[in-house]
């Protein structure tokens, strides 16, 4: 919040004359336990029924949300 001021003040903006949003919004706590319990449980129906499969399906699940043009390796690369 400070280095906002900083930047308001050094383009001559008054308290007021902005405003700052933050994203993601914060989730009500009762929303990320109903979230949690609702994906815990997801993952383990999809495993149970994919076995194997499931990382495959968890991986286009995840590129089908996503927008826009893509560009895709042959592989899968995690770094840890």
């Amino acid at each position: 919040m400070h280095a906002i001021r900083i930047a308001a003040k050094s383009v001559k903006l008054n308290e007021g004359d902005y405003r700052v949003r933050y994203f993601p919004e914060k989730k009500k706590p009762l929303e990320e336990l109903f979230e949690k319990i609702m994906g815990d449980s997801e993952e383990k129906l999809m495993t149970r029924q994919l076995g194997e499969l499931a990382p495959y399906a968890r991986m286009y699940k995840k590129l089908m949300n996503m927008g826009g043009t893509q560009a895709r390796m042959p592989f899968e690369l995690v770094i840890r």
